[in-house]
């Protein structure tokens, strides 16, 4: 019923406008092309200017007909309203020179036409202009295909129960749906599956954002000259493109400028690869608990590296032992140069204050080698590896040529021996009991040295573990990247001293102390985020250190005189021994002489005592 209402709505306003026609409900008075409806007849007539002229004739075969209450046209020809020669079966209006023609329905102003028209496969429509749909008049309304209830300004198909309403354009199956929507900023594209776009229904298409010639899969904006082509992904501007392609066995990732990766800003994000909750800046793999914060972290889920870059240094810290293989193992590791010499050169070296020390050198006079102690009572060591316990090698090679030194003299060994034995070799252990445990050692102490040998000691800074406790309380402000600790007792904390902590993952972190009230202190420049902190100590510039090598060398001078003093007792002795030697022999040739004198004296007596004894 809506539909034929319609239908005679749009025919009467069609025939209202034909100027010679016109409506009545009653045949009096008629004017010249008055239609009126006969109810007696039940014909729908006209007035020829003299008479009522039926227009449906059903016996005639032409014109309109009645079938009940059902009227249609009987006659072989187009319907035309408004136009006297329709080349559609129903045209409304001129089509002018638009070649519409043949379609079942046809409407025009002379300029331009719409038509309708219905094949077993289409219906189509056509026009020489834009298309308007403006349902309910005032744009309000919504157009729908394939549906009876739409709820999108064009809906195609049902939306079912997803909600998507009130968008510009909606299609659905009913179950799913997509939707696009136009704001003042946005173009927004929502879907409750998955979006797939296969240009070319084969996929071997390129969609373009801002590009109207494609060359990558998904390209935003103009790659330009670049040779960025072919890849799944691309965008550029014009001058440069970065391109990302997936292969079997890896993910490309091309671009014609650098690459920066800024998550969450310039600050605050992270990168992971390999894992889904990356704590560090750059994480490779799963690093476990107490890693974070770092620069770059890489683990394997037991076993972490981490690096950290502060203002002062670069900090390389891992769960493991560090091992380094240049070239597979036979290649060199270079400090402050780009050609090593052997598998760690250190070009390069610092001096350390003035002080007095003695070393040990190999004399090179005139091709013949031979060692020699040296002393200083102030000068500058320059130092290229610092150490903080023992050395081992197989060898140790000095550099040590006449032509670069000044040679004093050879030095006292007596006087080297008598200083030896002012030396006090003392057991002790460590304060450090994390580093060192409980291990016993047995080696001098540097202040008393310095008493006896004061150039084999050395002043320096380094940190004494003169605090070596957990802060029982620790407060990070990372605004102002400040840290706040608070302890059981003061130790005597001062501003400017400058502490070191041992951090949970960054280690050993040095810190100026610029604030102290009671038992807590409030260090500046603080950078690592923790609840936990060990306060090892203080920072000292009266450090010292002993040089072993200037008391080994004092060692050898001492040992040099102990054979000087052996050899002359040796020489001593085997002048005693001569002597006595001597000595033996004259005696023994006294012994003889003295035998044999006596045996003289008893053969003398022997004949002249009986000879005493016969006269009397």
């Amino acid at each position: 019923m809506k539909k034929s209402l319609l239908l005679f709505a749009f025919a009467a306003n069609c025939v209202a406008h034909a100027q010679s026609v016109s409506l009545a409900t009653t045949n009096a008075n008629p004017t010249k092309g008055t239609v009126y409806y006969n109810n007696g007849t039940n014909q729908l007539q006209y007035w020829n200017g003299s008479s009522w002229v039926s227009l449906t004739s059903a016996s005639a075969g032409v014109g309109w007909a009645l079938n009940g209450t059902h009227i249609y046209k009987n006659n072989s020809g187009n319907v035309g309203i408004g136009v006297t020669n329709p080349a559609n079966m129903l045209q409304i209006g001129s089509v002018g020179t638009t070649d519409f023609n043949s379609n079942h329905l046809a409407m025009g102003n002379g300029t331009h036409a719409l038509a309708f028209y219905m094949s077993d496969p289409i219906s189509l429509i056509g026009a020489t202009n834009d298309i308007v749909l403006r349902p309910r008049v005032n744009s309000l309304g919504f157009v729908g295909i394939n549906t009876e209830t739409p709820v999108n300004q064009l809906q195609i198909g049902s939306v079912g129960a997803t909600s998507f309403s009130n968008n510009q354009l909606a299609i659905g199956n009913g179950t799913h749906a997509t939707a696009i929507n136009q704001t003042n900023s946005n173009s927004l594209i929502s879907a409750t599956t998955d979006i797939v776009l296969k240009p070319r229904v084969n996929g071997s298409g390129f969609v373009g954002i801002n590009a109207e010639t494609p060359k990558n899969k998904l390209q935003i904006g103009s790659v330009g000259p670049t040779s960025i082509e072919s890849y799944d992904f691309a965008l550029g501007n014009g001058s440069h493109a970065m391109g990302i392609s997936q292969y079997n066995d890896k993910t490309l990732i091309n671009s014609t400028t650098n690459i920066i990766l800024r998550p969450k800003g310039y600050t605050d994000g992270n990168v992971g690869i390999n894992t889904d909750f990356p704590t560090n800046k750059l994480q490779i793999g799963i690093v476990g608990s107490g890693y974070n914060y770092y620069d770059i972290a890489f683990g394997n889920g037991a076993q972490t590296s981490a690096f950290y870059q502060s203002d002062g240094s670069l900090l390389m810290t891992s769960s493991t032992k560090i091992v380094l293989q240049p070239s597979n193992g036979g290649g060199f590791v270079g400090i402050n140069t780009y050609t090593p010499r052997g598998p760690l050169d250190v070009k390069s070296w610092s001096n350390t204050a003035n002080m007095p020390f003695a070393y040990f050198y190999l004399n090179n006079s005139n091709n013949q080698y031979s060692h020699a102690i040296g002393s200083t009572s102030s000068s500058t060591a320059s130092i290229s590896i610092y150490a903080e316990n023992g050395i081992q090698a197989a060898s140790f090679i000095a550099v040590s040529d006449a032509r670069i030194k000044n040679i004093a003299g050879v030095s006292n060994s007596a006087q080297d021996l008598a200083t030896l034995r002012n030396l006090e070799i003392t057991d002790y252990t460590m304060k450090d009991q994390i580093q060192f445990g409980s291990k016993s050692f047995k080696k001098v102490i540097a202040q008393q040295v310095e008493k006896v040998y004061p150039q084999a000691v050395t002043q320096g800074t380094d940190v004494v573990p003169d605090i070596y406790v957990l802060a029982e309380n620790v407060v990070y402000d990372k605004t102002n990247q400040t840290l706040k600790c608070s302890l059981r007792k003061s130790y005597d904390v001062k501003v400017g001293e400058k502490l070191q902590f041992i951090h949970p993952t960054a280690g050993k972190v040095k810190a100026e102390v610029i604030a102290v009230s009671g038992n807590s202190f409030t260090v500046k420049d603080w950078q690592h985020a923790t609840d936990k902190l060990f306060v090892y100590g203080r920072e000292v510039n009266d450090f010292r250190s002993v040089d072993y090598e200037a008391l080994s060398m004092l060692g050898i001078s001492a040992i040099q005189q102990l054979a000087k003093e052996n050899e002359e007792m040796k020489s001593r002795n085997e002048e005693l021994e001569r002597k006595n030697n001597e000595l033996t022999r004259k005696l023994e040739q006294l012994k003889s002489d003295f035998s044999a004198r006596l045996e003289a004296i008893e053969a003398v007596l022997g004949a002249q005592l009986p000879k005493a004894l016969a006269g009397k």
